[in-house]
């Protein structure tokens, strides 16, 4: 699914499944990363953390995160 309005605190996830409200889980997610000088997109890294959803509506679900996140760099092709 795709992600919106993502922070450290947490993300919407967009899904026609949203999963019920308190529960737990697991995700994984690209997040581009731009080079800070010429504002192109440089390369990506994968957002590995837990957390539960704290909001469902019919677009999706908004995911609270744990505070041990990891942001890991992703190699190969973008």
């Amino acid at each position: 699914c795709k992600t919106s309005d993502i922070s450290s605190a947490g993300a919407f996830f967009l899904t026609d499944n949203p999963l019920a409200e308190g529960t737990k889980v697991d995700v994984e997610f690209l997040l581009p990363v731009a080079d800070i000088q010429s504002r192109e997109k440089h390369s990506n890294s994968i957002v590995v953390s837990s957390g539960f959803v704290v909001r469902t509506e019919k677009e999706g679900m908004a995911v609270c995160f744990d505070m041990s996140y990891t942001i890991n760099p992703r190699y190969g092709s973008s």
